[in-house]
């Protein structure tokens, strides 16, 4: 796993990027790209202070996240409602 220190070193490369060529950049580098999935503005301030260039949501991970619903795949076991 990359040290923390090397993803806060590179991240100045990309201030005066888009965030469409920024994406581009990372997405052909040889190395894997660690994305964190977020779910609210809490989450993602984190991220970036861990020095993360990339974060991955969805809508209804935010919607449901807002709403306080439950993840769907705890509502359901084998089939059958847990409720």
């Amino acid at each position: 796993m990359l040290e923390l220190s090397y993803y806060k070193s590179i991240s100045h490369k990309f201030t005066s990027m888009s965030a469409g060529q920024k994406l581009r950049q990372l997405i052909v580098r040889p190395e894997i790209i660690v994305i964190p999935g977020v779910y609210d503005c809490l989450g993602a301030k984190i991220v970036e202070q861990l020095g993360f260039e990339v974060a991955a949501t969805s809508g209804f991970g935010i919607a449901a996240s807002t709403l306080g619903l439950p993840d769907r795949t705890r509502i359901h076991s084998c089939g059958r409602s847990l409720s």
